[in-house]
């Protein structure tokens, strides 16, 4: 997020953010996948400090994910009441779609350095 975040010339106020506050701008999310979701819950724990969402804050006070929403919905359906984020200033929609296409392509530019490591695999991880 970190490196994103500079490569990108972004700046972000990092706060724990409540969920009950933070709402999804569906003109440019893709809808949540309940198979992603039940990863997510049983993969994290309440206490779980890994994660670090990217939101974005509009002139009007309303704040949406621009990353995170599958992990925000496992959190909401565990009980947990807040997370922390990065949070961006947003003139609107437009900006967040832009953020949110190149956190998608930063990822797989990522996924895709991975996996041509010796020994990577595209297998999901398996847990003990």
């Amino acid at each position: 997020m970190y490196a994103f975040l500079a490569k990108h010339a972004l700046e972000a106020e990092f706060r724990m953010l409540a969920l009950e506050e933070l709402t999804t701008d569906w003109s440019y999310q893709r809808p949540v996948s309940e198979e992603n979701v039940a990863r997510k819950i049983a993969l994290m724990s309440e206490t779980d400090s890994r994660f670090l969402g990217l939101a974005a804050q509009r002139n009007n006070g309303r704040q949406l994910i621009v990353d995170g929403q599958h992990h925000v919905t496992a959190a909401r359906r565990m009980g947990v009441v807040e997370l922390p984020f990065a949070v961006i200033r947003s003139p609107g929609s437009n900006f967040e779609r832009d953020v949110f296409r190149r956190w998608q392509e930063d990822q797989q530019a990522r996924l895709r350095r991975a996996r041509s490591l010796p020994g990577i695999t595209d297998r999901e991880p398996r847990i003990a």
